[in-house]
């Protein structure tokens, strides 16, 4: 398996700029999963991996060797795309030994690495049958078992889900993870869904307009993002963003909404987020810390009142969407207490977890968690 390393690469197709000079070191072995809206250039960064897309400027390197000019066949990498890629008059043993039998492997040889990969993947009874009938999921399996015959370098995942429903996309989740868990491969992984970069990744990649937003572990980049656009992507449901004024009163910091409702900065963060005393800024809070549960009376939470919009079960909880001086607010609320829309709800904001947004940069301002 190799190291990839993406130094300063750059992707323009006639005066429109794909990629904007990203960087990027991709460990051996590591997953890493490039997410983002359509348009922002995960793919088109994929495809430059693989050398199916020629490279404006910047250098790719596998192990130390740079590869951006070497065909696809020399960088010994395998894709794994949306589509599948079958051949439809080929058996599912067929498909994958495909690649092996173009490189003179011997048939013995071939069998072995199938067989070893279709009981990895749960496909062995399988092997006989074409495309045709086979499920979506198993076609994507068998695609994956195409891939992993080669032992290749890296493996090179385009949107491999998105063709699935709900379900099977939670499953094939799962078999992806243990895949890698086993092979310990490198692995890079675009897709547009933050549930699965989330659940995937060990890296995570958020990019917007051709660039790199964020680059972390999945959990640094939920609590702790960067700034407004990773913190409203990342994450399910999306975050509430909050228009506030920050006020000092006493040495105390507050944020007051626009209806009146004070809710208070915890003190730890008072000496980061002083420099925006008196000033209009936005509160991030996600529904998960917006709730109806009153256990604790904690100095960092506040309670308020609000009348239910929408109300959306999802099984032991729902999301309450509601509006406070015309901002819609999303909150999370227990399934077991009957509720319709327009009752009141007490909820409990747990301002501990807050983010603090400067409205010019839309940054997030990092305050000293230690203390926070």
């Amino acid at each position: 398996m190799a190291r990839i390393v993406l130094d300063n690469l750059v992707k323009r197709y006639g005066d429109d700029e794909a990629v904007r000079g990203v960087t990027l070191a991709i460990e051996n072995g590591e997953f890493t999963v490039l997410v983002g809206p359509s348009g922002c250039g995960k793919t088109t960064t994929l495809r430059m991996i693989a050398g199916l897309e020629e490279v404006t400027s910047g250098n790719i390197r596998f192990d130390n060797e740079s590869v951006e000019n070497l065909p696809p066949k020399a960088r010994d990498v395998a894709m794994v795309f949306q589509s599948y890629a079958l051949y439809p008059h080929m058996s599912a043993r067929k498909n994958m030994a495909f690649s092996l039998r173009m490189k003179g492997v011997s048939r013995a040889e071939q069998e072995r690495l199938v067989q070893s990969a279709a009981e990895l993947l749960n496909i062995t009874a399988l092997l006989d049958r074409k495309p045709r009938e086979l499920s979506g999921g198993q076609r994507q399996r068998v695609a994956m078992g195409r891939a992993i015959v080669r032992n290749p370098r890296a493996f090179l995942f385009d949107e491999p889900l998105s063709n699935l429903d709900a379900a099977l996309r939670a499953q094939m989740r799962i078999e992806i993870k243990k895949i890698h868990q086993k092979l310990q491969a490198t692995i890079v992984y675009v897709t547009h869904d933050q549930v699965e970069a989330m659940t995937l990744a060990d890296k995570i990649v958020v990019m917007r307009d051709g660039r790199f937003e964020q680059v972390g572990d999945p959990v640094e980049v939920y609590q702790h993002p960067t700034n407004k656009f990773v913190a409203g992507f990342i994450g399910s449901p999306r975050m509430n963003f909050i228009p506030a004024r920050l006020v000092a009163e006493n040495g105390a910091l507050s944020a007051e909404l626009r209806d009146g409702t004070v809710l208070p900065v915890p003190r730890g963060r008072w000496p980061a987020y002083r420099p925006y005393a008196d000033q209009a800024v936005e509160i991030g809070l996600r529904p998960d810390h917006l709730t109806d549960r009153q256990e604790t009376n904690a100095p960092s939470c506040h309670f308020l009142d609000a009348t239910i919009d929408v109300i959306e079960p999802t099984g032991a909880t729902s999301l309450i969407t509601f509006s406070i001086d015309g901002i819609e607010f999303a909150a999370i609320a227990d399934s077991g207490v009957p509720r319709r829309p327009g009752d009141r709800i007490r909820l409990r904001a747990d301002m501990s977890h807050m983010h603090l947004i400067d409205l010019a940069s839309e940054k997030v301002i990092a305050p000293d968690c230690s203390t926070a």
